[in-house]
């Protein structure tokens, strides 16, 4: 992925034998946030230290993952009555409120190259999930290793829809059918393994709070 646009192709460099084909992205736009700030503003340590994880991989699509993990997954405290006052009052936005604000005021171009960041990662992960039935190895560590990251990247693309969730309209039909392909394949996966076949994840356990879905099912329930 470039600034100018670009080529890319599956994660695991397929060439097509998977059926994933080389797609063509539009310019790219960049996608800027004090994430790490609104972490801190609600006094969340560990989603603060994901979003240094997320801007660590230095492209596009992590900022922008990085900024939908505070706006979907931070813990918001209970804002008391006297202070939701006051900020009215001032016209000075509660740090909370952050992220949804930032994620409203996106740009043309920044909906359009999420759009088009989420339509390759599913096409990505679903090829992930192809390799991953193709040798099922559910006692093996790197197998299972596989499988946590790819439950994990599509996390990482509910982070974007919720952005785009954020305006109305926002999210393309195209790469709704992706996701949706996606998840129909994912929930047939994920309902065949065996129920030994969990994850002490704190990313997917908080997510789990937010829903049920395939990506958060292999979380032991609390």
């Amino acid at each position: 992925m470039t600034n100018a646009g670009g080529f890319f192709v599956c994660s695991r460099g397929c060439t097509g034998e998977c059926g994933q084909k080389f797609v063509h992205l539009p310019p790219v736009a960049n996608f800027p946030s004090p994430a790490n700030k609104w972490a801190e503003a609600v006094g969340d340590t560990w989603l603060r230290e994901q979003v240094l994880v997320q801007w660590s991989l230095k492209d596009q699509w992590h900022d922008a993952v990085a900024a939908g993990l505070v706006l979907r997954l931070r813990n918001i405290p209970q804002i008391p009555a006297w202070g939701a006052v006051r900020d009215a009052l001032s016209g000075k936005l509660h740090p909370v409120m952050e992220p949804a604000k930032w994620a409203v005021e996106l740009s043309e171009l920044q909906v359009e190259t999420l759009n088009s960041f989420v339509s390759v990662e599913t096409d990505a992960i679903h090829c992930h999930l192809v390799d991953l039935g193709i040798g099922l190895e559910y006692s093996n560590e790197g197998w299972l290793a596989r499988l946590e990251e790819a439950l994990v990247r599509r996390d990482n693309v509910q982070c974007a829809i919720a952005i785009l969730h954020q305006g109305e309209g926002r999210l393309d039909e195209g790469t709704a059918l992706c996701i949706k392909t996606l998840d129909e394949i994912g929930d047939a996966f994920v309902s065949g393994l065996p129920r030994h076949v969990v994850f002490a994840s704190e990313r997917l356990t908080r997510a789990r709070k937010l829903g049920n879905t395939w990506w958060t099912r292999p979380i032991p329930e609390e």
